[in-house]
C-alpha cells in the first residue's frame, strides 16, 4: 500500500503549498454545491408548507363562511 501522507511530506515547500491550496480550493466549491443544493431543498419545503398553511386558511374561512351563512338562514340554532 502507498504511503501518500509520506510522499507528500517529501515534496518540496512550495509544491506543497500549492497543493494544500488547491485541496483548500476544490473543497470550498464542493461546500458551496452542498449549501446551494440545502438552499434549494429549504426553499422547495418552505413553498410546499407556505401553500399548506394558505389551503387550511382558505379552508377555515369557507367553514366560518358556510356556518355564518347557516346561522343567519337559521338552520342553526
Amino acid at each position: 500500500m502507498i504511503n501518500w501522507s509520506e510522499k507528500f511530506n517529501a515534496l518540496p515547500d512550495d509544491v506543497r503549498r500549492i497543493g494544500a491550496g488547491l485541496e483548500a480550493h476544490l473543497r470550498i466549491q464542493h461546500l458551496n454545491f452542498e449549501k446551494d443544493r440545502l438552499k434549494k431543498n429549504y426553499e422547495r419545503s418552505l413553498r410546499e408548507i407556505n401553500a399548506h398553511i394558505t389551503n387550511c386558511k382558505e379552508w377555515l374561512k369557507r367553514l366560518e363562511s358556510e356556518h355564518n351563512a347557516a346561522t343567519a338562514e337559521g338552520s342553526i340554532p
